[in-house]
């Protein structure tokens, strides 16, 4: 019984640490073709770190950004299309 409890507590806190590091919500949706190997292998890396396929992208595409100087907050800034905005828009 006691074990059980414990259990039940470490899977409580666990979960709760793991909600206040995901997003809330999600604004768009994104989809592409890939080679099914590599499909596997982002499967694969997602499952080792306990993230879902979807959650496991955005982290890549965050550390990327993060590791090329690119801001975030200012790609969120771009039109819904993607393309740059002209000077002065």
């Amino acid at each position: 019984m006691h074990r059980a409890t414990n259990y039940c507590k470490l899977q409580y806190i666990r979960s709760n640490l793991f909600r206040e590091k995901m997003a809330t919500t999600k604004t768009t949706t994104l989809t592409f073709r890939i080679d099914p190997k590599l499909k596997e292998a982002l499967r694969t890396a997602a499952q080792k770190e306990h993230r879902s396929i979807a959650n496991m992208v955005e982290v890549l595409i965050l550390n990327y950004c993060e590791r090329n100087n690119i801001d975030v907050a200012k790609a969120s800034n771009l039109p819904k299309d993607g393309a740059p905005r002209a000077e002065g828009q």
